[in-house]
């Protein structure tokens, strides 16, 4: 399960989802790989020498390594916060060694809940429904400016544990 924490520092309100932590075998591959794809472009200039072809076989080995090193990252010791400055969001990736960052105003925000399923109801208008709802396994904090979303939060919390959060968020902003 995902952990959730809130603290406020300063005039700065944090919310940190730290992930669930993948098992070995997952982190080992991705570990290999990333390892492999930084490995295979010394061998080539190496090997082969330096030429056009082995500069643009170098180039995406190392593209692709520096993406499984962050999914590597990610399933090791990723987190995700949501910060509210006065006058701003801000959404922050952290994988450890590198760190994406989204911002936006929070003038006109609002924020809703989706869950997986909902949101896959209404991307495939074809699905019958049945009337039944299953337990959602993933959950969506969507941060909507004049009807369009600007900012997603995918977590895999329950539903109490993401109204909480969006509340705490709400009586922040407002």
């Amino acid at each position: 399960m995902n952990k959730v924490v809130s603290k406020v520092n300063g005039e700065t309100f944090e919310v940190i989802l730290e992930q669930k932590r993948a098992n070995a075998f997952v982190l080992i591959m991705l570990a290999i790989l990333s390892v492999l794809s930084g490995l295979v472009p010394v061998a080539m200039l190496l090997f082969v020498g330096i030429g056009v072809g082995t500069l643009v076989g170098s180039f995406l080995f190392l593209l692709c390594g520096y993406f499984f090193l962050r999914l590597f990252l990610w399933n090791r010791q990723g987190r995700e916060l949501i910060r509210l400055r006065p006058g701003a969001i801000s959404q922050v990736i952290d994988y450890g060694w590198f760190q994406d960052e989204d911002s936006i105003t929070s003038k006109g925000v609002s924020i809703r809940i989706y869950d997986e399923n909902e949101s896959r109801r209404k991307e495939d208008e074809n699905v019958l429904d049945d009337g039944l709802k299953p337990e959602p396994k993933q959950g969506f904090i969507r941060f909507m400016y004049k009807g369009d979303v600007v900012m997603t939060i995918r977590t895999e919390l329950k539903q109490p544990e993401l109204r909480n959060i969006v509340d705490e968020l709400e009586s922040r902003l407002a």
